[in-house]
């Protein structure tokens, strides 16, 4: 979003005012001097009125920062509609007076988006602007059944620069309220967009990363194990799975507490990393274990893991001062000897069980390995 666009949106109530001020304000001196040179129709109370509510928005604009928006912008919208009865009683004529409260109706959509309005406000406040228009068609031409008044046409002859400035006041108002909405509009729903994009991002990555160190977790890597079946069945393009833990990692939290024992996830999360090549994936298990996903099968995968398993024996974990020393067995199986994912994890998690049970520290590797 640009600071224009910022602003835009920031100060939408103040540029409401601001027009509303300069609708009555610019009005002043036109009836001044239509008073002075008009013999036929009262215009004081016209004046009077603009006078009195052009005071009102510059308070408003003055105030700008301590008012209460909410109520301030529904006083204009009642203001609106209050002017278009009080200049048609008072001038008896159809001045295109229909285009504000018609202007207005958008309006209440604008206030209602803003405030997150019920669709009993939209009625309410949109059914005033509605029978205001009817009120203004009555006015001018179903009263006693017949036209009511002939001021129309005294206007049109008597003050014709007044009718013209006033109409081209109305249409101008109306087009820049409706390209003021148009645009907040957009901008709005601009920013819906990109923020449910962001949201859409931030819960994809939470359902499929682990919160703890950042890898994917349990749910996506069976996506990806799936998906490597597949290529499997379909392309005969074998791959290979490894589960693997740290071994004792229960001694750990209870002799340096659980604090430590993240410390140790996030710190072996973040070694084992570097050694992950592209089409390989590490992900957690749960707990303790971890697994990577080797996209491609290749006999060298098991010399990798080694240095992998002897590059964390290695690793200093300081932790509070204290060098907590670890080390990881692995389970590994391959696609070539186990017929789905299911019998590929199974057979991973018993060749994992066979190395905790037999000294730790080492791989233990399926037939398709030797």
């Amino acid at each position: 979003m640009t600071r224009i666009q910022f602003l835009f949106i920031k100060n939408r109530e103040l540029l409401i005012y601001l027009i509303l001020f300069l609708r009555h304000f610019l009005a002043i001196p036109v009836y001044q001097h239509l008073i002075s040179v008009n013999t036929v129709i009262n215009l004081h109370p016209i004046l009077i009125y603009n006078t009195g509510i052009s005071f009102v928005y510059l308070c408003f604009i003055i105030l700008f920062k301590n008012l209460k928006n909410k109520f301030f912008i529904l006083f204009a919208y009642f203001e609106t509609l209050t002017y278009c009865i009080f200049f048609t009683v008072t001038m008896g004529s159809d001045f295109g007076l229909q285009i504000v409260p018609i202007c207005v109706i958008p309006c209440v959509y604008l206030l209602g988006y803003s405030a997150r309005a019920s669709l009993k406000f939209y009625i309410t406040f949109g059914s005033l602007a509605f029978f205001v228009n009817l009120f203004i068609l009555y006015w001018n031409f179903m009263r006693n059944g017949i036209v009511s008044t002939n001021a129309y046409y005294i206007v049109s002859l008597e003050l014709p620069v007044f009718y013209i400035w006033h109409t081209i006041m109305l249409n101008s108002t109306a087009m820049i309220v409706h390209l003021y909405i148009s645009i907040h509009t957009e901008m709005s729903f601009r920013r819906s967009r990109q923020k449910n994009k962001q949201i859409a991002r931030e819960l994809d990555y939470i359902s499929n990363h682990d919160h703890l160190t950042g890898l994917l977790n349990r749910r996506k890597i069976n996506f990806y194990i799936e998906q490597c079946s597949y290529r499997k069945k379909t392309e005969n393009a074998d791959y290979a799975f490894t589960i693997f833990d740290i071994d004792s990692f229960k001694k750990v939290n209870d002799t340096y507490g659980h604090d430590a024992g993240d410390f140790i996830l996030k710190n072996i999360s973040s070694k084992i990393s570097q050694y992950i090549k592209p089409g390989q994936l590490l992900a957690r298990w749960g707990g303790e274990e971890f697994v990577i996903l080797f996209k491609d099968f290749s006999p060298e995968i098991r010399n990798q893991l080694e240095s992998i398993r002897e590059e964390v024996s290695r690793t200093d974990n300081v932790f509070n001062g204290i060098n907590i020393k670890i080390t990881l067995t692995f389970g590994l199986s391959s696609s070539r000897t186990a017929t789905s994912p299911d019998r590929l994890i199974m057979e991973a998690d018993n060749n994992l069980m066979y190395g905790k049970e037999h000294g730790k520290n080492q791989v233990v590797v399926s037939e398709s390995f030797k």
